[in-house]
């Protein structure tokens, strides 16, 4: 008699303990695809019930139910999807240990609940399917992330996804279906190397903690402004997107190709040092190694900034693109030649002199726009360690002559990469800066844009910055445009 209470005591026991714990016991290693409510009408017009279409996956690592009938189908190139179709309102449930999820066909799908994915899971694809939430909290071990065509979806939080190397958004191809998404949290820390908001109606994204990206793309996009600090970035393309600014903060060493197609609103382009970076005018995007602008004119771009790079014949790749431009700076760029004949409202120029030979000189100068009465120009040469002096004075003779200044007022100098000093690089509070211009700016950010403090060198270019007050963690320090990044330990 003991021994039967014993036993139904336990099973009693148990039974509560299921029904109270069910989150953490019951729906581990689970994904739920909650259905549309509605039937919606195919290509032909016809009802039919919510359905989703899987990338053929690992059957013995996976149990799906939920749905009313499945076939497989091969498309056209050859891979085969099991299309599995629900009632109205009904909920998808796989559960198993599937490393890839790839759903690459048209559905109908409310949410996407990976909030208990399993750990197995790498690759999770979802295009096509109109799902306008997704909860991705479980997802901690995802590598390849592809999110696409989601017409509903207006928010996405990737705040889990601190493993994930690709991240894919928006819509595959050019137009404005996928611009309801409005708003993006990446992942922190993060390992992202590829990263595609094209198509997207993003109008802010935050890419200050980004150290292993290597490919950006924001094509057709309405992003505004894009300030990377990615020193492994190697490629970046923007095609017809509302971008007004692109600047890369500090040394960019594998950065080879930056194709800019159709930016209409872009007003800015700052790339301080890309020394793979060189003439791009090769005829398809994928073979592309260089800076290359596109055929339509960029009416608004007043200033253009190209630090040490591998350019060296510059009207190759924006000729006759930019025709406002006011102010060029090729201070680090090996140009040998430059014809000037179609950027009339050029009025401040920085180009090297030492690869320009002296019988050019003229047939440079005589293509600068002419200067009406009462305007002021500048032309300043870039000086290295190899500029031949006698050389500089006869270029800057003929400048004068021509009523250009061969000086930039002092407001409108930039500090040198090789004049101004910032260190030490690591420590605890003292930062020193020297070696720049007297009452330069500087300013020190954190890695997430915000701004910590500000302020002017002194007369003697100098400036002494204590941090000690701020939380440990990486910041950088920008003095005129140069910018360093410093460990406060």
């Amino acid at each position: 008699m003991i021994k039967k209470r014993y036993s139904v005591l336990l099973a009693l026991g148990i039974a509560i303990l299921f029904c109270i714990l069910p989150r953490e016991i019951v729906a581990q290693n689970e994904i739920r695809f909650e259905m549309a409510k509605t039937t919606h009408k195919d290509e032909n017009g016809i009802e039919r019930k919510p359905l989703v279409a899987f990338l053929k996956f690992e059957k013995d690592k996976v149990q799906v139910s939920g749905y009313i009938k499945t076939k497989d189908i091969r498309d056209k190139g050859g891979n085969i999807h099991t299309v599995y179709v629900t009632e109205v309102g009904g909920t998808l449930i796989i559960k198993g240990t599937p490393e890839k999820i790839r759903i690459v066909r048209k559905g109908y799908v409310d949410k996407a609940d990976l909030s208990k994915a399993p750990k197995s899971l790498k690759v999770f694809w979802m295009r096509h399917t109109r799902t306008s939430e997704f909860d991705l909290s479980g997802a901690t071990e995802l590598e390849d992330l592809v999110i696409r065509s989601q017409s509903g979806l207006t928010t996405l939080d990737l705040t889990h996804q601190n493993k994930a190397k690709i991240l894919q958004l928006g819509r595959l191809g050019v137009g404005n279906q996928g611009w309801s998404l409005k708003s993006v949290t990446m992942p922190n820390p993060s390992a992202v190397e590829n990263l595609d908001f094209s198509d997207t109606g993003l109008e802010n994204i935050d890419l200050s903690n980004l150290p292993h990206l290597k490919k950006l793309s924001g094509s057709a996009s309405q992003v505004k402004e894009i300030v990377l600090n990615s020193p492994k970035i190697e490629s970046v393309e923007f095609s017809r997107a509302h971008l007004q600014k692109l600047e890369f903060i500090g040394a960019t060493p594998n950065l080879h190709k930056v194709w800019l197609q159709d930016l209409t609103k872009i007003k800015e382009i700052i790339i301080p040092n890309a020394p793979k970076l060189g003439n791009g005018y090769a005829t398809n995007i994928s073979d592309i190694n260089g800076l290359c602008f596109s055929n339509n004119p960029m009416n608004k771009l007043v200033n253009i900034k190209i630090g040490n790079s591998a350019l060296t014949e510059a009207n190759k790749w924006f000729a006759g693109q930019t025709p406002n431009l006011e102010e060029l700076d090729l201070s680090g760029a090996p140009i040998e030649n430059f014809d000037f004949t179609k950027f009339p409202q050029l009025k401040k120029i920085k180009m090297p002199i030492d690869k320009i030979k002296e019988e050019d000189f003229d047939k440079i100068i005589n293509t600068l726009p002419i200067l009406q009465e009462g305007e002021k120009a500048y032309f300043e040469v870039a000086r290295t360690n190899m500029t031949n002096s006698n050389k500089l004075e006869i270029f800057e003779q003929k400048l004068r002559a021509k009523g250009w200044n061969t000086k930039l007022p002092l407001a409108l100098e930039e500090v040198d990469n090789e004049e101004a000093k910032i260190f030490p690089t690591q420590t605890t509070d003292l930062v020193k800066i020297e070696g720049a211009k007297a009452n330069t700016p500087y300013a020190v950010f954190a890695m997430n844009g915000t701004l910590c403090e500000e302020g002017l060198t002194n007369d003697y270019g100098s400036a002494e910055l204590h941090l000690a007050s701020h939380s440990k963690g990486i910041y950088i320090i920008k003095v005129g445009r140069k910018y360093q990044k410093i460990v406060l330990k």
